[in-house]
C-alpha cells in the first residue's frame, strides 16, 4: 500500500510539472508573438503556412464542417437553409469572442483575426473555381 501511495503521488508529482510546463510554453510562446510580430502579422503567417498544410483550403475544409453541421441540425434547420462554408469562420469567431469575454489571451485574437483572413479566402477561391 504504502508503495502505490508513493507511486501515486510521483504520478502526480509528474502530471502537475506536465501541466506547469505547458503553461509557461504557452506563456513563453505569447510573450515572443508579442515582441515579434503584430496580431495580424501572426494571423497572417498562421493561415497562410502551418493551418493550410495541415488542414487544406479553408473552402474545402469550411465545406466539410458545413455539411456536418447540416448532417447534425438538418431537422431543426429553416426549410431550404443550409449552412455553407462562409458561415464557419463567423461561427468560430463567436467562439473566439466568447473566449476572450471569459478569459482574454492573445490566441483569441490572433485566431479571431486568422478567421476573418480565412472567410476572404473562401469567398476569393469560390469565384476562382467558379471562373475556372
Amino acid at each position: 500500500r504504502e508503495d502505490q501511495r508513493v507511486r501515486g503521488t510521483r504520478v502526480a508529482d509528474i502530471m502537475h510539472t506536465i501541466r506547469a510546463l505547458e503553461a509557461a510554453k504557452h506563456f513563453t510562446q505569447d510573450v515572443l508573438a508579442d515582441l515579434d510580430e503584430t496580431v495580424l502579422e501572426e494571423a497572417q503567417r498562421i493561415i497562410f503556412g502551418d493551418r493550410n498544410a495541415d488542414y487544406g483550403h479553408p473552402l474545402d475544409d469550411f465545406t466539410k464542417t458545413a455539411g456536418m453541421l447540416n448532417g447534425l441540425f438538418g431537422a431543426h434547420l429553416e426549410d431550404g437553409f443550409e449552412f455553407v462554408a462562409e458561415h464557419i469562420p463567423l461561427i468560430m469567431n463567436i467562439v473566439k469572442m466568447s473566449r476572450e469575454m471569459n478569459a482574454p489571451k492573445r490566441d483569441n485574437v490572433v485566431d479571431g483575426a486568422g478567421y476573418w483572413g480565412t472567410l476572404q479566402m473562401v469567398k476569393d477561391e469560390r469565384v476562382r473555381r467558379d471562373r475556372g
